[in-house]
């Protein structure tokens, strides 16, 4: 049943999409979900633990806010574009590096692992929170 949930929900994302850039602020508007997300050149150099993600975007002031967060697996899914056949994230983003993202979302049968997303190929898995990632912050808009 998952792998039948897990497209859909890549599919419904899809169609809902309605993205905007501020590149003036290097962020991203997902005018449908209410969600700001960081998209400056961090974005695509930064790699970091899981724990030390966390810290950075609970730390980081972009856009004149500071109230950013690590994002959830779906919030991550809701910004991947699977039509693309590289580099699977809506256009908007200019800021990305063709490689695997940390998300907050932790694996129920082992809290030492964490869901994360590769932007190369749009592939969902979990890797050992003391490895790096690289790392989007995002914040709710209102």
């Amino acid at each position: 049943m998952k792998k039948i949930v897990m497209p859909l929900l890549f599919l419904s994302s899809l169609l809902l999409a309605d993205f905007s850039r501020n590149s003036n602020q290097e962020v991203v508007i997902d005018n449908n979900s209410k969600l700001m997300w960081q998209d400056d050149s961090d974005a695509k150099t930064i790699q970091k633990t899981w724990d030390e993600a966390k810290s950075y975007c609970e730390n980081l002031s972009l856009s004149g806010f500071s109230n950013w967060r690590l994002p959830t697996l779906d919030e991550l899914k809701m910004i991947t574009d699977l039509s693309k056949k590289k580099l699977v994230i809506n256009d908007n983003f200019t800021n990305t590096a063709s490689s695997v993202y940390w998300s907050s979302t932790l694996n129920d049968s082992n809290p030492n692992l964490a869901w994360n997303i590769n932007f190369f190929d749009g592939k969902v898995s979990y890797f050992y929170k003391t490895g790096s990632r690289f790392i989007r912050c995002t914040r709710d808009k209102n």
